[in-house]
């Protein structure tokens, strides 16, 4: 849905609606979600602009992709060569290392929660089961027993349905996604789970021979496909592979986008508010304008947009509804709204968050200090790789459980 603010800017409402969920989903999984997007600021996430809490709806709202989502894209042009590939994995991969080094597991990424603006930067959405992976109370690293996603990006854990390290799980799907891009299909059938299993047990996965892939893309696909935990790449290993440094960094490119975009969007988040209930003698207000719906999915893709599009069983245990989480959420593209001497400036502020984008370079070590408390958002997404390359193995300590 969207919403235009007062300030002539057109944003998106994603609407949760509390008499289609569960009450599991709105005790445990809501508030962990608006806990979540209300503490992260990255230039490639979707960026929440205030949480509106009425007695039977939330109100999200978010800056707009204008650009539709990854699936979209690439059923538009059957699959991506590798260098445009390089390009949104790069922004994608950045934006997940921040989740991992913040703690935070996103447990749904698929190529539909892939959004793009208008000048084709990513923007990751969806935290309906994104969590902690560190338990508050005892300091100590949990495994997820909850079935979270789409079964055709499930790494072969949840399909087995033994607990799992989410963040882990994270790089399975990261890695399905990576497959999708470049060959516009899925690396294991999917539709019948134990086949689904045996296939990925099985370490082989297919590449088309036509395709000319090179064989550090392969491998890289490869690693993070790997069925034994233990053995899939972390974070840490995928921002060093050979691949990641075949191709020119795009992040300067992509800094001058983010400023282009930013100038047109005030800087500031507004504060949750929290609606009370309404008096029965007021009329109630006027409903927030309903954007056009979302687009059907076509193409050559159908296997994939069939398999994508399929949530994981036991979201109906949970009374989750329509997009997995109980929301109505559409997308749609356009901003509106003049370029005055405020949006200027913020777009001013949005660049210098996203200076330090460019230090990105992988393996250089200088772009951590540990002893720096106090970072901007854009130096934590500069430095979000770092700190994950030093906890390769640090997920095997998990000692306890959470759904």
């Amino acid at each position: 849905t969207l919403c235009v603010m007062k300030e002539g800017v057109t944003y998106a409402c994603k609407i949760v609606s509390k008499e289609l969920t569960s009450s599991i989903y709105q005790t445990k999984f809501l508030p962990r979600e608006l806990k979540i997007l209300g503490s992260t600021r990255h230039p490639h996430i979707a960026r929440i602009y205030t949480i509106i809490e009425e007695p039977k709806k939330v109100f999200i709202i978010m800056e707009l992709a204008g650009g539709g989502d990854l699936l979209e894209k690439i059923q538009r042009v059957r699959r991506l060569d590798e260098r445009t590939t390089h390009v949104y994995f790069m922004q994608l991969a950045s934006a997940l290392a921040y989740l991992h080094k913040n703690d935070i597991a996103h447990r749904d990424l698929k190529c539909e929660n892939v959004l793009l603006t208008t000048l084709d930067v990513v923007k990751l959405t969806d935290f309906s089961f994104s969590r902690y992976c560190t338990s508050a109370a005892t300091k100590k690293k949990e495994l997820s027993a909850t079935f979270c996603g789409s079964e055709a990006y499930a790494a072969p854990e949840i399909l087995q349905g033994i607990r799992y390290l989410p963040k882990r799980e994270d790089m399975w799907s990261l890695g399905v996604i990576l497959y999708v891009m470049v060959t516009g299909d899925l690396p294991f059938e999917s539709g019948n789970l134990p086949r689904q299993l045996r296939l990925q047990m099985t370490r082989v996965v297919r590449f088309p021979k036509v395709l000319p892939l090179s064989n550090e893309l392969k491998n890289l696909i490869r690693c993070m496909l790997e069925p034994v935990i233990g053995l899939r790449a972390s974070m840490g290993r995928v921002i060093r592979h050979p691949w990641i440094r075949r191709y020119p960094s795009p992040f300067k490119e992509l800094s001058r986008k983010i400023y282009q975009e930013g100038s047109r969007r005030p800087g500031t988040p507004v504060a949750p508010v929290a609606v009370p209930p309404q008096d029965p003698a007021v009329p109630p207000p006027p409903r927030l304008p309903a954007g056009p719906g979302e687009s059907s999915r076509g193409g050559g893709a159908a296997r994939l947009s069939d398999s994508a599009s399929r949530t994981a069983s036991d979201l109906e245990s949970l009374g989750v509804r329509k997009d997995g989480s109980g929301a109505e959420e559409q997308r749609s593209g356009g901003s509106s709204g003049s370029q005055d001497g405020s949006r200027e400036t913020s777009g001013l502020r949005e660049l210098k968050r996203q200076q330090a984008v460019e230090s990105l370079a992988i393996g250089d070590d200088a772009a951590t200090s540990n002893q720096d408390r106090t970072r901007r958002p854009s130096d934590d997404f500069a430095s979000g790789k770092q700190s994950i390359e030093g906890s390769t193995g640090s997920d095997a300590s998990a000692a306890a459980t959470d759904g």
